[in-house]
């Protein structure tokens, strides 16, 4: 009798170790955890983020392949794969699948070079033998990058009406007194296309520049095209209409002309 207790007991824990609850299983961290976001990177530098995944589960984690989505977007590229046992190769070189033990980790090494203004945004794409997160997708965005465009009167800033004074002997050779600095306050470049008055008929008059003009801005501080003269060759208390067609979300900047 004892010992057929005994065979009993060991059926038993023969069983409960089998039992695939107790199997030892991977899981992934990610650092950052939740996104990669890049801060104000402007158009044409460079900026490099680490991004680690680490096995915090008890089994072998497999990484069966690594890769951007969205090829398309040329903006973001991993430029390096790090392992914490001594592998240093890239994501496109490497060998797969990449195997790490519990507390091990993949660093890679994520670039933002901004090609064009605006949002950029993609994902990296995990391939594991993590249950739930067979594919996992990563998020890596970037502050976007706009112009702002701000058009200044002397010291007052985006001005929405001008006063207008007569034009001088000699115009245009001779500068009219009532000027205005159209400004890029954003970190993209700011694009004037065309400046436009509503009534061209002459009463109404704008220094001619050449266009389009490109006001390059790193976001420090404004830049402007400076002093832009205006004048009128009509009776006081006249009006125009000046449109400054440009590349910022609203298109048209409207600047009310008022003969003094």
């Amino acid at each position: 009798m004892k010992n057929i207790v005994v065979l009993l007991i060991i059926v038993l824990f023969s069983i409960s170790c089998s039992s695939p609850g107790t199997e030892k299983a991977p899981n992934l961290s990610m650092n950052p955890s939740d996104l990669l976001e890049f801060q104000a990177v402007l158009i044409s530098q460079t900026a490099t983020e680490n991004l680690k995944l680490t096995n915090i589960g008890e089994g072998d984690l497999e990484v069966y392949s690594i890769a951007l989505l969205n090829q398309s977007k040329v903006d973001f590229k991993i430029s390096s794969l790090q392992t914490s046992y001594g592998v240093n190769t890239t994501v496109e070189s490497a060998t797969y699948p990449v195997v790490l033990k519990k507390d091990e980790y993949i660093n890679l090494k994520v670039v933002f070079e901004p090609t064009e203004e605006g949002l950029k945004e993609t994902q990296i794409e995990f391939k594991t033998n993590v249950k739930g997160k067979e594919t996992y997708n990563y998020a890596i965005t970037s502050v976007g990058l706009f112009p702002e465009i701000d058009v200044q009167a002397g010291a007052e800033k985006n001005i929405n009406t001008l006063t207008v004074k007569a034009c001088p002997d000699g115009w245009p050779v001779v500068r009219a007194s009532s000027k205005i600095d159209i400004c890029n306050l954003g970190n993209a470049p700011l694009k004037i296309t065309e400046l436009n008055l509503q009534d061209n008929s002459g009463s109404f008059e704008i220094e001619e520049i050449n266009l389009p003009v490109k006001i390059v801005n790193s976001g420090v501080e404004k830049r402007c095209v400076q002093g832009l003269s205006i004048c009128h060759k009509t009776n006081p208390g006249e009006t125009n209409r000046l449109t400054i067609v440009n590349n910022t979300s609203y298109d048209e900047y409207i600047v009310n002309l008022v003969s003094e």
